[in-house]
């Protein structure tokens, strides 16, 4: 499959903007190829560019977080294993933070293993013509949520006063953001926020959970294609991709950080509801107009 490198740079920026935004990675990579097809099939772009560039743009992200959060990771890992080897007890923050991250990871694993095919299906406009419509609708609602949270939440609590609770229920939360236009940070976010963490804890939490369950995301998907006799674009296009979204996710992650502390989530909501609107509107005319 040979793939524009335009093509390649484009989703990679789309990717790495709204990975990281809580607006929706997955609702922008279905929409806006759908809201600009003509333009897509004037320029020679692939219209389904396959699992192994979703897979690509995933470990953009993840290369992102990892090379962000690079200092703290290893930090994490060297405490979680002393606290394996006794060295490190619950008590000890950086051994407590890494425990929280896997208590949050591993409910999201199990539901994007058993759901996240089937959502996908679900929502594609290939397939189904209201799906766009009903991307749109998720994406203004899952908005509104998250302006009801900031705007409620105490938001008094630290990343120390995360407990094993907290990061259970953040954890169920990103089984929310398999609907395309929820958003896993965005779900992540919300449920943070739900639950009294101030906006910087309830942001840096998400990301720093976001590293693994993101990173085996893109790993599992290139296991998956082994045997798989799918086409997929040529490397200079999956290079161009991962490199694109590591580095545009870099710049997203420094800039929300912190964005949050000093503002409210009212940009974001604004943009969601904004663009579900749009979205919808748009599907609307085109579906009046018989196409």
């Amino acid at each position: 499959m040979q793939m524009p490198l335009t093509q390649a740079i484009a989703m990679g920026i789309l990717q790495g903007l709204a990975e990281f935004a809580p607006i929706s990675s997955s609702a922008h990579l279905i929409l806006v190829p759908w809201l600009i097809h003509p333009l897509v099939s004037a320029k020679g772009w692939v219209e389904d560019p396959g699992q192994s560039f979703d897979a690509a743009l995933h470990l953009g992200t993840a290369l992102a977080l990892i090379l962000y959060f690079r200092s703290e990771w290893v930090s994490l890992v060297e405490a979680w294993w002393g606290s394996l080897s006794g060295a490190q007890t619950w008590e000890n923050p950086k051994a407590r933070l890494a425990w929280l991250i896997i208590i949050a990871t591993i409910p999201g694993a199990i539901f994007g293993k058993l759901m996240e095919k089937r959502l996908s299906a679900l929502f594609d406009p290939g397939t189904h013509s209201w799906a766009p419509a009903a991307i749109g609708g998720v994406l203004a609602a899952a908005g509104l949520v998250l302006w009801a949270a900031d705007r409620t939440g105490r938001k008094d609590r630290s990343m120390e006063r995360v407990s094993r609770l907290d990061a259970l229920i953040i954890g169920l939360s990103q089984a929310m953001a398999l609907f395309p236009g929820v958003s896993r940070s965005g779900a992540t976010i919300t449920a943070g926020l739900s639950l009294g963490l101030n906006r910087e804890a309830a942001t840096r939490f998400s990301f720093l959970m976001a590293t693994p369950i993101t990173l085996g995301a893109g790993l599992l998907k290139l296991i998956e294609l082994r045997h798989s006799t799918e086409a997929h674009p040529q490397a200079s296009a999956l290079i161009a991709g991962v490199l694109t979204s590591a580095v545009v996710g870099y710049i997203v992650i420094r800039w929300v950080l912190g964005y949050v502390q000093r503002q409210n989530m009212n940009l974001f909501v604004v943009y969601r509801v904004i663009a579900g609107a749009f979205i919808i509107a748009i599907w609307f005319a085109r579906t009046h107009a018989g196409g």
